[in-house]
């Protein structure tokens, strides 16, 4: 049995990238509580049928968000997506090609068993892949908004989102599924997708 999940859920920790030993963040913001208890018991079901639960990162690519026609892709264009306090909040991403070619290692090698980081090879804070997002996405540099601002407008979970997640490690898909992705940095797929995209949104 193959299960997704995430790996954005991980408890804020002293600033370390996280492995999958790391507890979820279950005492997150309120609106973030009940998708953790549903990650643990999708993970209990699965670790007891003897399977593997692949814990995604943030995905980029066709038909996500991060897609050239994207929401989050218009919204940086319009200069909607701000860096909430300092941009400490670290991403981990993983481009759908590179997700679908995690599923097909996993599937290859049924001795894998618990959970698996699948994510690309740098996390990120925000305050560095937003702007650069934002460039390819041919809109303008990101707005600076305090935390308690963001906290007024978007609630707790979303100021936390922007400005407290931990990033993930995938050491050990790299070494127990073989597996590596394509797409090392979120920018190297934005680059990939976009192509000339910047330019004709920029020109619109």
């Amino acid at each position: 049995m193959i299960s997704e999940a995430l790996a954005f859920a991980y408890a804020p920790g002293d600033g370390a990238i996280a492995d999958e030993s790391r507890p979820f963040w279950e005492r997150g913001p309120k609106p973030f509580r009940p998708a953790v208890r549903a990650l643990q018991e999708l993970e209990r079901i699965t670790a007891e049928t003897g399977g593997v639960a692949l814990r995604f990162g943030h995905l980029h690519g066709p038909a996500t968000g991060f897609a050239p026609d994207g929401g989050l892709t218009e919204e940086a264009r319009g200069g909607k997506l701000p860096i909430v306090g300092d941009g400490s909040g670290t991403f981990s991403f993983i481009h759908t090609h590179d997700a679908a070619t995690a599923i097909v290692a996993a599937l290859e090698r049924p001795q894998v068993r618990g959970a698996v980081n699948i994510v690309d090879d740098e996390p990120q804070p925000v305050r560095r892949w937003l702007p650069e997002f934002a460039r390819l996405a041919g809109g303008p540099a990101p707005k600076r908004v305090p935390a308690w601002l963001a906290r007024l407008a978007a609630g707790s979970w979303g100021a936390t989102y922007m400005n407290g997640l931990v990033g993930a490690d995938n050491a050990r898909a790299r070494a127990e599924l073989d597996w590596r992705p394509r797409y090392g940095r979120a920018q190297d797929g934005w680059a990939a997708d976009f192509g000339a995209a910047p330019e004709r949104a920029a020109a619109r």
